[in-house]
């Protein structure tokens, strides 16, 4: 099944993991190489961000998800699983998928998302009225740490 429902599909892989190489091996065997291209980790991910129409990240399991909160302030639609923490959906940008479903309903999902996207732009002030801003983000990570350390420690 080559691109049937998004001819112009381009898949570009920012970053590394331990399922790369898998991902790599399968695009070749399917003979889709020509319509990926991995950059591997980038300092800048947020300039990354600004070439892609879409951000896409089916996780089996995900922490905090930053990721998409950084791709959702520069107003780029995503799509995560529904292991990603609802937390995530600070803006209607965010879209969660059940791993259970198969690929052909994650891709007329993320086409749908595409064709309803308009007018790109950061959404900063919407973190903002959220009060998700680095220095609240960051102490809220950092008490979370420190309560999970202190909890390691009583056991």
């Amino acid at each position: 099944m080559r691109r049937k429902i998004e001819p112009k599909a381009f898949l570009l892989w920012v970053g590394d993991g331990e399922l790369k190489n898998n991902v790599e091996k399968k695009l070749y065997d399917m003979g889709l190489e020509r319509d990926v291209q991995f950059v591997g980790r980038k300092p800048n991910v947020q300039e990354w961000y600004s070439a892609m129409d879409l951000f896409f990240l089916p996780s089996v399991f995900e922490g905090m998800g930053i990721v998409f909160l950084e791709a959702q302030c520069t107003g780029l639609p995503c799509v995560g699983s529904s292991n990603v923490p609802i937390e995530t959906e600070i803006t209607e940008l965010m879209h969660r998928i059940s791993l259970k479903d198969n690929e052909k309903i994650w891709a007329i999902q993320m086409k749908k998302i595409l064709d309803e996207s308009i007018n790109r732009k950061t959404r900063d002030k919407d973190f903002i009225d959220k009060e998700y801003t680095h220095d609240l983000t960051q102490n809220d990570l950092r008490d979370y740490y420190n309560y999970l350390l202190y909890k390691k420690e009583e056991n």
